[in-house]
């Protein structure tokens, strides 16, 4: 604030790059786009290189801050002016970064074959150039994309590849996420115990390197797989925490995924009031932030939705459908306390 007010804005900025994946992973997006925004403002007119770079810097994390909050509009934008800037800058991982960026904004929109254009033309500047980190950076995201397009067998290769890179190179924070993404293509595939196995070594690497966002996704993940094995209530243990976490950091990029998966668990409890309310609040989610869910969980969604379609009148259906279009996030807290009143409490 002290740099904004005085124009200091090379400083601001610094304080900007230094601090966005803070704001990021600890719960204040809000707040960090909100610097963002200021300071790219007052420097929207600058010449000087160096000054260009770390702008570029600072871009980068708006847009990625921006699509945590739900904005992917915002996000695409950002990032597609920062591909410009970084080209003219000729910085070669700046650049690799901006297009895996806008693959990632893409792929979250169901645009899986831009989301891939971006990824193939990143790598292959990667490779080029001899950038190993971001090489691995952009596989990571090209198995997601295969596991969205139900290639299982090329995603799990690519994970598993990414991961040992990772794991040979210490940097924890991308074992955990890879960790993740192999768990979620397990479920996939339908080797349930085992994606339980591996999503929770993430989930306990995420918790002692204190990253709650990735925490909150991991536990949708986890409760995604319960549903799988039947368990109802033990995915309303992990739904529950994901929510909490989701309420602290402001990442609404897995809301979508929650509430669906709630929905289910609402379902398979026959709770069907409950669970019409909740495939409102997650039809309002998905038209809010523009987050679209993979193909496989649409179909498991839509299989859901169909289950409690057939147990209420389509007046009561209405209804409800309405009423979870308008729910808080407190309120959806209170839905989900009423689905465990007698689920299990330990982990």
């Amino acid at each position: 604030s002290w740099t904004i007010d005085r124009r200091h804005i090379e400083l601001g900025l610094r304080f900007c790059v230094a601090l966005w994946r803070f704001w990021w992973r600890q719960g204040y997006v809000a707040e960090g786009r909100r610097y963002l925004d200021q300071l790219l403002a007052h420097s929207s007119q600058v010449q000087d290189a160096a000054l260009l770079r770390l702008r570029s810097q600072a871009l980068h994390g708006a847009g990625v801050l921006a699509r945590v909050h739900g904005d992917l509009a915002q996000a695409h934008a950002m990032h597609e002016q920062n591909l410009v800037l970084r080209r003219s800058l000729q910085d070669g991982p700046g650049t690799v970064a901006s297009l895996n960026s806008l693959g990632v904004v893409a792929m979250f929109t169901g645009d899986y074959d831009r989301a891939e254009a971006c990824f193939s033309e990143g790598l292959v500047l990667a490779q080029t150039q001899g950038h190993e980190r971001e090489i691995y950076t952009v596989k990571l995201n090209q198995g997601v994309v295969a596991m969205y397009q139900g290639d299982y067998a090329r995603a799990r290769a690519l994970h598993e590849e990414v991961l040992e890179y990772h794991r040979r190179n210490g940097e924890m924070n991308s074992v955990a996420a890879s960790l993740g993404n192999l768990g979620d293509v397990l479920r996939y595939q339908g080797d349930h115990a085992h994606a339980h196995t591996l999503l929770v070594e993430s989930l306990e690497l995420m918790r002692r390197l204190n990253d709650r966002a990735g925490a909150s996704i991991t536990l949708t993940s986890l409760g995604r797989v319960a549903l799988c094995q039947g368990d109802a209530d033990r995915a309303l243990i992990y739904l529950a925490e994901s929510l909490r976490l989701q309420r602290e950091t402001g990442d609404q990029s897995n809301m979508g995924d929650l509430l669906e998966a709630t929905a289910h668990a609402a379902a398979m409890k026959r709770q069907w009031s409950r669970g019409a309310r909740l495939c409102g609040a997650a039809a309002a989610v998905r038209a809010s932030t523009g987050v679209r869910a993979s193909p496989a969980d649409t179909e498991e969604h839509a299989r859901c939705l169909e289950s409690v379609t057939q147990n209420l009148s389509a007046e009561r259906m209405a209804i409800l459908i309405a009423e979870g279009r308008e729910l808080s996030i407190e309120q959806l807290g209170a839905e989900l306390a009423d689905l465990r009143r007698d689920a299990p409490m330990e982990f």
